[in-house]
C-alpha cells in the first residue's frame, strides 16, 4: 500500500454516492481507518493515476482534509476484463478531454442523492464491454 496525493487521482466514475461516502467519513471520524480498503489506483504513467476502484472512499478522504490517501497501485492486466476495457476506452477517449478542461479531480465529482446502484452500475459496465 502506498500513500498517493489526493490531488493526483483521476477519477472514472461520474459521480459518488452520498450514503457512501457518509459511511467512510464516519469512519474516518470514528479513527476506524484500518477498515477501509485502500483506493485501486492503475498506474497508467509517473504522473497519471486512474482510480478503478474507491471512489466513494477517495472522496469521503478528501472531505475529512486528508491530502494523502492510502491506494493500492495495479497494473491494467491485473484486474477483471471488463474493467480493463472500461478503463482503456477512458484512458484513449474520455481522459484527454478531462485533462484539457481542468476537470480531474476526485473532488469535483458530483455527489448522487439516489440509493446506492453499485450493483447495477457493474452489470451495465459488463454487458457494454
Amino acid at each position: 500500500m502506498e500513500f498517493v496525493d489526493a490531488n493526483e487521482l483521476i477519477p472514472i466514475e461520474p459521480s459518488v454516492v452520498r450514503t457512501q461516502v457518509e459511511h467512510f467519513i464516519n469512519l474516518l471520524e470514528e479513527k476506524r481507518d484500518s477498515e477501509i480498503p485502500p483506493i485501486r489506483v492503475l498506474k497508467v504513467t509517473d504522473y497519471v493515476l486512474v482510480i478503478d476502484d474507491g471512489h466513494n472512499r477517495a472522496y469521503a478522504f478528501i472531505k475529512m482534509g486528508r491530502s494523502k490517501i492510502p491506494c493500492k497501485l495495479v497494473s491494467l492486466d491485473s484486474i477483471p476484463y471488463y474493467r480493463q476495457k472500461l478503463l482503456q476506452h477512458f484512458i484513449k477517449n474520455i481522459l484527454p478531454n478531462r485533462i484539457a478542461n481542468g476537470i480531474i479531480g476526485v473532488e469535483n465529482l458530483p455527489v448522487d442523492e439516489s440509493p446506492d446502484n453499485r450493483e447495477e452500475r457493474t452489470l451495465i459496465e459488463q454487458k457494454s464491454c
